[in-house]
């Protein structure tokens, strides 16, 4: 009985001392409890100051990617908490954001294989490995974009009270629908013209 009070109290010590010595475990659930809305769209609006999104995204394909990697970390973190109204509408708005960028990303990527044309507008035609790459980006920003738009068309419909913390036009979701419909028609023409002139 003696080895077993003995033992009992040595646990005890054990954990107290745990606690004392790891609080980052204890202050890490917490925020997990507690964690909101309001803190990832703060989190969020710190990266776009860092970032100085006021002015658009970043020009450079690097800070893009940057950005892209901060902004999936929150993602990353909400998918995997439990998930209720606030958390839910974090998430449809978190996945907005990072594909919203992965489709601007995507985008520049395609421009770096540029089609070059002589100064009387004739078409070089290029490799059609790198042509391919081309559509390929292109095609993928069209398709991030769109699901971008899909997932603030939620938060806007079942969420409109966080949506309107967000401070987003409402008209946003048009207006992107719009510019994405156009990169791909864009897209599709210069594929029939140039597989016309160069690959046929």
């Amino acid at each position: 009985m003696r080895k077993i009070i003995i033992l009992i109290i040595l646990i005890l010590a054990i954990s107290v001392i745990g606690y004392f010595a790891y609080p980052t475990i204890t202050s890490y659930i917490i925020k997990e409890e507690k964690y909101s809305f309001e803190q990832g769209l703060k989190e969020v609006k710190q990266i776009e100051k860092d970032f100085n999104f006021s002015q658009g995204y970043p020009e450079s394909l690097d800070a893009k990617w940057s950005m892209l990697g901060y902004l999936s970390n929150i993602k990353n973190y909400v998918e995997n908490l439990p998930k209720d109204g606030d958390i839910n509408a974090l998430y449809y708005y978190i996945l907005f954001r990072t594909k919203e960028l992965e489709s601007k990303i995507k985008f520049q990527m395609a421009t770096l294989y540029k089609l070059r044309i002589t100064e009387d507008n004739t078409l070089i035609c290029p490799k059609r490995e790198s042509f391919n790459k081309r559509m390929q980006y292109f095609n993928e920003s069209v398709v991030l974009g769109n699901e971008a738009v899909t997932n603030l068309n939620i938060l806007i419909k079942d969420y409109p009270k966080y949506f309107d913390m967000t401070k987003i036009e409402k008209i946003t979701p048009k207006l992107l629908e719009a510019q994405y419909y156009q990169i791909e028609e864009d897209r599709k023409e210069e594929e029939k013209t140039v597989n016309n002139l160069c690959f046929n």
